[in-house]
């Protein structure tokens, strides 16, 4: 009996082999089945729109996981929109503000003074009303090795003038670190936007009295909060930029980088306060003041190992 079901069966297997399946590509969590045969090279799932041109050259290499093609890197370009630039593209600088009407902006008697001077000054273009947080349209900021941070304030874009509010994009390289800081004027809440293989890490400690630090792991669109003056910090443990959003609950948050500023202080003072004279000697403070980074830094040594970055 046995024998009457097998022998048939193994008859058909090349024809089942040979036979045309669908491809199945998986993008994150979100798997897309594709119909053999079909033209893809706009096609939407899912109100996100998919480009491919020949999605049938890919060899099939199972790897026994939900993602069941590891085929030469297909990687389906996810449209945002043809207005969202990526973060490397050349952009239009954001206006420079005149002084004389940032002043009258400023110090206009009444919301109403202030939101009229803005809406006279934009009949014929929209500077006062959008910022952009693309590096490209903000040359003036230096990046660092890690990467860099885009703020608006009452300054550059005084529309927030006493709105209380005000947000920094930053944008991390691979393992890069936003080093320790504080915002003294302003509480802050951060969300992670980009995918992340890894969580993007962060934490920060409140003050004297409690030192204990609050860390968390942030993947895409997860959200931490950073209360006014504490010591914060984000670092990107992945191979692959991350971008996060930052609201802070001031027109004019400032930010202050601990170690950078620490060690702008008198060279006494700091070898003092690192323990003189067991800790450090006060012959070599220039030298800590040399080495340094930037805010956006990279950091960890696990992660550059792992991600090929040298240091």
């Amino acid at each position: 009996m046995r024998t009457a079901i097998i022998i048939p069966l193994l008859a058909a297997l090349p024809t089942l082999l040979a036979a045309p399946r669908p491809l199945r590509l998986a993008r994150d969590d979100d798997d897309y089945d594709y119909e053999d045969g079909k033209d893809y090279s706009t096609t939407t799932y899912d109100d996100k729109t998919y480009s491919s041109t020949d999605y049938e050259s890919y060899t099939e290499t199972y790897d026994d996981k939900w993602k069941t093609y590891t085929a030469s890197s297909y990687e389906p370009t996810l449209t945002i929109g043809p207005e969202s630039p990526s973060a490397t593209e050349v952009r239009e600088p954001n206006p420079v503000i005149a002084a004389d009407l940032l002043e009258r902006i400023i110090d206009a008697p009444t919301v109403v003074d202030r939101f009229t001077i803005i809406f006279n000054e934009t009949r014929d273009n929209q500077d006062l009303l959008v910022f952009d947080f693309n590096p490209g349209a903000n040359p003036a900021i230096i990046p660092g090795r890690g990467g860099q941070a885009v703020g608006s304030n009452k300054k550059n874009f005084p529309i927030l003038t006493n709105l209380g509010v005000s947000t920094t994009v930053g944008f991390l390289n691979p393992c890069g670190l936003n080093t320790p800081h504080t915002h003294p004027r302003a509480s802050e809440q951060l969300t992670v936007v980009t995918p992340v293989a890894c969580p993007v890490r962060s934490g920060f400690i409140l003050e004297n009295g409690f030192t204990m630090e609050f860390a968390t792991n942030l993947t895409q669109y997860e959200s931490t909060v950073f209360p006014q003056g504490s010591i914060h910090y984000q670092f990107n443990d992945n191979c692959e930029p991350a971008v996060f959003v930052a609201a802070l609950s001031s027109d004019d948050p400032g930010v202050s980088s601990i170690a950078q500023n620490f060690f702008a202080l008198d060279g006494d003072i700091v070898d003092s306060a690192l323990g003189f004279p067991f800790e450090i000697s006060g012959l070599n403070i220039e030298d800590f003041r040399a080495i340094i980074p930037r805010p956006f830094a990279i950091a960890v040594t696990e992660c550059l190992d792992r991600c090929g970055i040298k240091y």
